[in-house]
């Protein structure tokens, strides 16, 4: 089930499961190299704003819809799946935490996994014993203390390339985790 939103914006073929679900879309972005031409038809007579893109681009569809939304909104969800082109899936997980929508709540949920883009002081809401994994993104990131996690951490370096923050456990929701440097991305790798 879609969660409910004030605006949806579709990121090319992203639109088929917002058709499929018969969900009204605002806007549609991307190079359309990866859709229907029945979804296209669809969007355009529901009266989706359609923002058509070249396939040669220096951006992903994904994030182009992310800007998109990010202009518009003070959060915005993405729902994503890393099938299909494993290059594709890394390079959108890492658009998430991009510093141009560090203005912007930026959450996902990615297939069965929930996400949430950490800058400063962030509540996590979540059930307890749940996973999460705390990672660095772009560069290091310092964590100046956690609350509500099993593995506590207290003014710690977190490694882009590293998984010391993988596989924490949620002990109290909302956990609390105060970032002073850097982005991270808290992943629950399983929505209840």
């Amino acid at each position: 089930m879609l969660p409910e939103a004030d605006l949806v914006v579709a990121a090319d073929g992203g639109l088929e499961v917002l058709r499929q679900a018969d969900r009204r879309v605002h806007a549609l972005v991307g190079d359309m190299d990866s859709i229907e031409a029945e979804s296209l038809a669809w969007a355009q007579s529901s009266g989706a704003e359609i923002i058509t893109h070249s396939t040669r681009k220096d951006f992903t569809d994904l994030e182009l819809a992310i800007e998109h939304a990010c202009s518009r909104a003070e959060a915005v969800h993405v729902i994503a799946s890393v099938s299909g082109r494993l290059d594709h899936a890394i390079a959108n997980l890492l658009i998430l935490a991009s510093p141009h929508w560090a203005d912007t709540d930026v959450t996902a949920t990615v297939d069965a996994a929930h996400i949430e883009v950490v800058r400063g002081s962030h509540s996590l809401h979540a059930e307890v014993g749940e996973t999460v994994s705390l990672l660095a993104v772009g560069a290091r990131c310092r964590v100046l203390q956690t609350c509500g996690l099993e593995y506590p951490l207290l003014d710690e370096w977190l490694e882009p390339a590293s998984a010391r923050g993988v596989s924490n456990v949620i002990t109290d929701s909302p956990a609390t985790i105060n970032v002073v440097e850097g982005v991270l991305l808290a992943v629950i790798p399983v929505c209840t």
